[in-house]
């Protein structure tokens, strides 16, 4: 499951045809995570300010670091909508993907 911290990244990815849910914010890491508890792994695709990091480490630290990864954006990339203005765009977030869906262990940025 692709965590996404807004709509339209949200709608981005569903467009692109990828189960993903919004988080709608940064609030609430205590609601968001008691929400996912059930998912076996959570992709975390949040926007690379500081409000969506410190979101990120926190619905880690909830859900436990084994079960979650952050889909690191391209430098530069401020979120998936941005990504999606890009020709390669969506490409690009697939490589993400696979690669942060391989990760067994989760780093804080």
């Amino acid at each position: 499951l692709v965590l996404t911290e807004g709509l339209f990244d949200w709608l981005v990815l569903a467009a692109w045809g990828l189960p993903a849910v919004a988080a709608l914010g940064t609030q609430g890491a205590k609601r968001i995570a008691a929400a996912l508890r059930p998912q076996p792994r959570v992709l975390l695709a949040f926007d690379s300010d500081p409000a969506g990091r410190e979101a990120s480490a926190q619905l880690i630290e909830r859900l436990g670091p084994l079960r979650t990864a952050t889909i690191r954006l391209p430098e530069g990339v401020c979120d998936v909508g941005d990504l999606a203005r890009q020709p390669d765009g969506r490409a690009i977030f697939l490589s993400m993907l696979r690669q942060a869906a391989r990760a067994r262990t989760h780093q804080i940025p």
